[in-house]
């Protein structure tokens, strides 16, 4: 009997341990709770606070806790309210002791978890409950993991200060951002300053905090996909410029460097409300994308929405005083004159680029022709009409940016354009090597005719009009590429963008025009003209190639993967190489073989080697690497589409999830995805 009264009674306390437990660990801690504002109008933001204060000589463990458990905070019963991403929890004080670490919380702390009260709820009280799990410990022991459980209300008002329309009546800002998320993202969502009068200005600032362990990419990064975030305004408001995101911190992983974004950032967006809008509150909309990723695994792209609402006050601002086109200007990232700088300089190396086409030259005489004339009459003085001239370039440029504008970027990438493009490069090759010579259009040289035999303001430019018509069919490919660069950034950087291609183009032949005197002691067209002719025709050949391939890409033809676009450059070159060097000679080509040349051609044949070490499966720098397509000859994966390795120690699978999966379990590697497009 006493053995089953024993057994009876070690059953009962067993089966009772939880309960001991859990009551004995929620007497280590004094728990709190409120809101904050404590009263929030209907699509509002709240934050639940909950104050943790534990035992005499007890600690819990922060969120940064590998060995005990850490504290996490839950909403077990939100009452109708949105629960917005993860609890925040300290990280707690590093605490070390017998070779291990521990993160210790052992005075009062705060928990924080968001919230967002849906447009639906009714005005009235709210309480809302939550659950507190934990570990009490001393310095020698720990009890059994507890939990405890709480409530805190919260009133809904239509009158709440965070109400747009409230606090507009009560020449109040709203308080609180609102916040929309998901398990990676907190966004919070406010305006800068919320309120403002028509013909005024604000800026949208979004507060984004990655989850514990998770970051998402800056605008600088090149592997992963950078944040992005886009507004949708109401009637009345529009954008201005682009948005401004960060950089990112930059973060090497082996060869490979990214840009993080791990900690809470701002981006910004500048919103104007148009003159005449009446007063009222417009909903602006919201939408974020981004990547989500830990040191060792990324999420699929996601994008996540919201919105703010902008109160219009009566009254109108008065014009403001910054020039508008600057604010038309932003820097890439948001960072300050790095990412103007580089698209500057893109322009003036695309105008350079332009220059050296065949289409150019037959303005060269005529230029020479005109302004010899024009300074005979004038004594020669030409200035102004030599900077008329150079103006005509200019904004001829300028008005094709205008007109075309955005759309350009769908034409520069369609397939079709990239064919176009490849045989125009093709034809002006042969014409280069001179199977024949290229002619201007007879309309072109008729209104050339007309121009220089007009004379004056007028004539002058309109023959700088005439150049920019007679050699667009050599400078498309490069207009196309600036506009596709400057579309996504507003009109002032395209007109910015063209501008500096114009000037670029007009400098030379505006100094042609004040100088035509000088013109005879340029270099003549002799054997040094044939050979860098030869040499561009294999340049032009190389880039034809290149538009092939970006058809391939889009209309997934395989005919040009990277190895074998990488051995044809090679071999171009390799030619190219020759021909400088002298052995291969062209008819009427047979001079001596001088030093520039020698040194041309030792760089060529150099560019060509680096071309085959890419083709045999070197790693590429960053510019060939995204001048190659991005696949090889080696088909992997069930679907029969292309994937091979751009480098031997890879493998990549297109459009098979799966398969990638399956591959990588068997070679004991991780998987990269990739979402991008083609061209």
């Amino acid at each position: 009997m006493k053995l089953i009264a024993r057994t009876v009674a070690a059953v009962v306390v067993f089966l009772a341990l939880p309960a001991m437990a859990q009551e004995l660990g929620e007497s280590r801690v004094d728990v709190t709770a409120r809101f904050e504002p404590a009263i929030a109008a209907p699509g509002a933001g709240v934050e639940l606070v909950v104050t943790v204060t534990p035992a005499l000589g007890y600690h819990v463990y922060g969120n940064k806790e590998r060995i005990g458990t850490p504290t996490t905070l839950s909403i077990t019963d939100a009452k109708g309210l949105v629960v917005v991403g993860s609890a925040v929890v300290p990280d707690g004080d590093r605490h070390s002791a017998n070779g291990m670490t521990s993160y210790w919380l052992g005075s009062t702390f705060d928990l924080k978890q968001r919230l967002s009260v849906p447009a639906s709820v009714k005005p009235g009280e709210v309480e809302i409950q939550f659950k507190l799990d934990y570990m009490a410990c001393t310095e020698e022991m720990c009890d059994p993991p507890g939990s405890a459980t709480g409530s805190a209300k919260l009133r809904v008002a239509l009158d709440a200060p965070s109400s747009p329309a409230s606090a507009a009546a009560a020449g109040q800002d709203p308080p609180a951002p609102t916040v929309f998320a998901d398990d990676r993202v907190t966004v919070e969502a406010r305006l800068h300053p919320p309120r403002v009068q028509a013909n005024g200005t604000t800026t949208l600032v979004l507060r984004v905090t990655p989850a514990f362990g998770w970051h998402v990419y800056g605008t600088k990064e090149e592997i992963g996909q950078p944040i992005q975030f886009s507004a949708v305004t109401g009637p009345g408001v529009t954008v201005q410029g682009a948005p401004k995101v960060p950089e990112g911190k930059e973060h090497k992983l082996g060869s490979l460097t990214t840009y993080w974004l791990g900690e809470p950032f701002e981006m910004r967006q500048d919103v104007r409300v148009a003159k005449g809008t009446p007063p009222g509150v417009i909903d602006v909309k919201v939408k974020v994308g981004y990547t989500a990723c830990t040191e060792s695994a990324c999420d699929l792209p996601t994008a996540i929405e919201g919105g703010v609402q902008l109160v219009v006050t009566a009254g109108e601002a008065p014009d403001p005083v910054t020039d508008t086109f600057k604010k038309e200007l932003p820097t890439a990232g948001g960072g300050p004159e790095e990412g103007l700088l580089g698209f500057l300089l893109a322009a003036i190396g695309w105008g350079l680029f332009a220059l050296a086409m065949p289409c150019t030259y037959p303005m060269i005489p005529i230029t020479i022709s005109f302004f010899t004339k024009q300074a005979e009459k004038r004594g020669g003085n030409a200035l102004s009409l030599a900077l008329i001239y150079g103006l005509g370039i200019v904004l001829m440029f300028v008005l094709i940016g205008v007109a075309i504008g955005v759309p350009i970027q769908t034409f520069a990438t369609h397939p079709l354009t990239n064919l176009v493009f490849a045989a125009v490069f093709l034809v002006f090759a042969l014409s280069l090597f001179g199977l024949f010579n290229l002619e201007p259009p007879q309309w072109a040289m008729n209104l050339a005719g007309q121009a220089s035999g007009r004379g004056g303001y007028s004539g002058v430019f309109l023959m700088g009009a005439t150049l920019v018509i007679t050699s667009f069919t050599c400078t498309a490919p490069f207009v196309g590429s600036l506009l596709g660069a400057s579309a996504g950034y507003g009109l002032g950087w395209i007109v910015l963008g063209m501008g500096v291609f114009g000037l670029t183009m007009a400098v030379p032949f505006v100094l042609l025009s004040l100088l035509p005197g000088r013109a005879r002691a340029l270099p003549r067209g002799g054997e040094w003209m044939d050979v860098l002719k030869v040499f561009l025709g294999f340049v032009e050949v190389a880039a034809a190639l290149k538009f092939i391939s970006n058809a391939d890409l889009v209309w997934h033809w395989s005919a040009l993967p990277r190895d074998l676009f990488l051995w044809l450059w090679a071999g171009i070159f390799g030619v190219a190489s020759m021909y400088l060097f002298g052995q291969i000679r062209l008819k009427g080509h047979d001079g001596n073989i001088g030093p520039g040349r020698l040194v041309s051609g030792l760089a060529t044949a150099l560019f060509a080697i680096y071309c085959l070490f890419g083709a045999l499966g070197s790693p590429l720098d960053r510019i060939m690497t995204g001048i190659a397509p991005n696949y090889s000859s080696t088909v992997v994966g069930s679907t029969g589409g292309r994937g091979a390795a751009l480098q031997p120690k890879h493998v990549i699978v297109k459009d098979d999830h799966e398969g990638a999966l399956k591959v990588a379990a068997e070679q004991g590697k991780l998987v990269l995805m990739n979402l991008t497009g083609h061209t």
